[in-house]
């Protein structure tokens, strides 16, 4: 029989395209990368192996653990800051009544000051610009306080 193709014919053909295609699938699965998502299963046995994947979650873990510090501290600040703005709202509020009750005027700029101070809502589109306009809010009310002390 005569063979159409000079080396060996179709069969020989086809069995070097299929070797050579195995041998680049053999290649690309050993190629591995310490991000499970992007490595194959050559990758994911070597990272349970060598303990890169338990260090990957270790670190992860960490700044979790870190995030949820600072949060847990953001919220234990602002929660002390609330708590200062209203009790100097109520030191206002008795300084304006004190003042009121001995006949002594406040003055019209220092008395909208004190409703502007008595309504306000600090916010922000940040927790430290949150923070930074309850510190604000919190000394602007103390101040205000000793004045209507001082009146």
């Amino acid at each position: 029989m005569a063979h159409r193709f000079p080396g060996g014919g179709p069969a020989i053909a086809r069995q070097t395209l299929s070797l050579t295609g195995c041998g680049a699938l053999l290649l690309a699965a050993c190629a591995t990368s310490d991000d499970p998502a992007d490595g194959g299963f050559l990758s994911g046995v070597s990272g349970l192996s060598s303990g890169t994947y338990d260090a990957r979650i270790a670190e992860r873990t960490a700044a979790v653990e870190t995030e949820q510090a600072r949060q847990a501290a953001l919220t234990a600040e602002l929660a002390a800051l609330e708590g200062e703005l209203a009790a100097q709202q109520r030191r206002i509020i008795e300084r304006r009544a004190q003042a009121a009750a001995a006949g002594t005027p406040i003055p019209a700029d220092l008395d909208a000051r004190v409703n502007a101070t008595l309504t306000a809502a600090p916010g922000g589109r940040t927790d430290d610009e949150l923070l930074q306009n309850y510190r604000r809010a919190v000394a602007d009310a103390r101040e205000l306080a000793n004045l209507l002390a001082n009146i």
